[in-house]
C-alpha cells in the first residue's frame, strides 16, 4: 500500500483501490514573504515612485521652481503698497509667499498678488500647478497599475498568465493548467519553493498540508500563505486494485474518527480546525 499526500481521483481509481478518505484538504497557494509584497498597490506604487533616482530628481527640480516663483513673487510684492509681503519683516514675508506657492499646488491659496508683474506670473504658476499635479497623479496611476500586474497575487484568480511552480505529476499540475497558468513541475517542493524566492516564478501552489508545514520549518526562505484551501480534495491510502486488506485499513480509520484519536493527531499537526489547515 502507499500512504502519501495522493488525491482520490475518478482517473486514479480506474486503477486501484482508495481507503475512505484519511484527510479533506485543497490547494494552497505560497508566495514570498518579502516586505515589498506587503501593503496595497498604491502604497507599494508610492514607495517605488520614491525610489525612483529620476523621479527624486523631479521632485528635487519641484522644489527649486517653488523657492525660486516664491522668491520672485516676494520681490514684487514688498515693493508694491498693497502686496502679500508689503508689511511683513524679510524673513515672514517670504514664508508667507512661500506658502502661498505651496498651496498653490493644490489650489488653497487664500490670496492673491497685487502687483501686475507678479499677477502675470502667477497666472503662469497657476497652469504649471495643474500640470505637475496631473503628471504626479498619472505617475502614481500607471506605477499603481505596474504594480498590481506584475506581483500581487491574492488567490487563485490571479494565476492565470502566470508561471507556477508545482511539483510535476500531481494533481495541481493538471489544476494550473486547466485555469490558464503556466505551470512548471519540479521533482519535489523543495525545488519549486527555491524557484520561487529565485523570481523564476510568481507563485507555488501545491497541497495544502506539505505546504504549510514546509512554511514551519527552520531553515527555509519565509513564506506567505495566501487564502484558504481551495480545489477541494480528498487523501487516501492506495491499495492494488482487490486488495483484501482494504477493509481492515477502513475500519482502522473509522474507528479513528469515532473515538476522537483522528481529531487528536489533525491537531497535533494542523491546528485546531477539523479539515483546514491553518494559516502561519
Amino acid at each position: 500500500l502507499a500512504i502519501a499526500a495522493v488525491s482520490i481521483t475518478a482517473e486514479r481509481e480506474r486503477r486501484f483501490d482508495f481507503s475512505v478518505t484519511m484527510l479533506e484538504t485543497g490547494l494552497r497557494i505560497a508566495v514570498p514573504a518579502a516586505p515589498d509584497a506587503t501593503g496595497s498597490a498604491t502604497g507599494r506604487a508610492l514607495r517605488a515612485l520614491l525610489s525612483d533616482a529620476t523621479f527624486l530628481q523631479v521632485l528635487l527640480g519641484l522644489a527649486a521652481l517653488i523657492l525660486a516663483v516664491a522668491a520672485l513673487i516676494w520681490w514684487l510684492e514688498r515693493r508694491h503698497p498693497g502686496g502679500m509681503a508689503a508689511r511683513a519683516r524679510p524673513a515672514h514675508g517670504f514664508a508667507h509667499v512661500l506658502w502661498w506657492a505651496l498651496s498653490s499646488l493644490a489650489a488653497q491659496a487664500e490670496e492673491m498678488p497685487r502687483s501686475p508683474l507678479a499677477r502675470a506670473i502667477t497666472v503662469v504658476w497657476l497652469f504649471t500647478c495643474i500640470a505637475l499635479v496631473a503628471w504626479f497623479t498619472a505617475g502614481l496611476t500607471s506605477t499603481a497599475t505596474v504594480e498590481r500586474l506584475r506581483g500581487a497575487i491574492n488567490g487563485p484568480q490571479d494565476l492565470p498568465g502566470k508561471r507556477v511552480g508545482t511539483v510535476a505529476h500531481t494533481t495541481s499540475v493538471a489544476y494550473l493548467a486547466d485555469h490558464f497558468a503556466t505551470p512548471v513541475g519540479f521533482a519535489s517542493l523543495e525545488e519549486a519553493c527555491a524557484a520561487l524566492q529565485a523570481g523564476t516564478v510568481a507563485a507555488v501552489v501545491y497541497d495544502a498540508p506539505a505546504l504549510s508545514y514546509y512554511a514551519t520549518q527552520p531553515g527555509h526562505a519565509p513564506l506567505r500563505l495566501i487564502g484558504p484551501a481551495f480545489n477541494r480534495q480528498a487523501y487516501g491510502i492506495l491499495f492494488a486494485a482487490n486488495d483484501p486488506r482494504r477493509k481492515r485499513v477502513n475500519q482502522a480509520l473509522l474507528g479513528l474518527r469515532e473515538d476522537g484519536r483522528y481529531d487528536e493527531i489533525y491537531s497535533r499537526w494542523f491546528g485546531s480546525e477539523s479539515g483546514e489547515t491553518q494559516d502561519r
